[in-house]
């Protein structure tokens, strides 16, 4: 057995300024610095009097919530105790609301690639040459397979 050499990688700082691209770390990193996140939110609860929530989506999109008494009771009181939704409902919406901007972002994309394709889509179908219906057609199942 070779005594010289560490097993493991220890204790290391790891840059900030980048995403780590395995998979497996970056879920392994995303858990502990949770953990991490709620245990000092807890602290600061505790020691401070303090009401604390936190909603956190993680890597693979999983929503986790953490509240000093609960996310819930916390987002109500912020919202004056009446007119808060229920934390499920709360998480719909950011959903909703993320995948209408990835649609738009989506829509903003193809508009830009259908502008560099040229006057190829303001021209009449009647006008359009059999070669020029073939070219059309592929190009508008391309940009169908991407919208999908």
């Amino acid at each position: 057995m070779d005594k010289g050499k560490k097993k493991t990688a220890g204790r290391r700082k790891i840059p900030l300024d980048q995403k780590i691209q395995k998979k497996t770390s970056l879920q392994v990193a995303f858990s502990k610095r949770r953990q991490g996140l709620y245990r000092k939110a807890s602290e600061l609860s505790v020691l401070c009097g303090a009401e604390i929530a936190i909603l956190v989506r993680s890597p693979a999109g999983k929503i986790f919530a953490y509240g000093s008494s609960s996310a819930d009771a916390v987002i109500g009181r912020l919202e004056g105790g009446t007119s808060c939704l229920p934390l499920w409902q709360i998480v719909e919406q950011m959903e909703c609301r993320r995948k209408y901007e990835e649609a738009a972002r989506r829509l903003e994309r193809l508009k830009k690639m259908m502008m560099q394709e040229g006057d190829e889509w303001e021209k009449s179908i009647e006008t359009m040459s059999l070669l020029e219906l073939e070219q059309f057609e592929q190009d508008l199942d391309k940009f169908r397979g991407q919208i999908n």
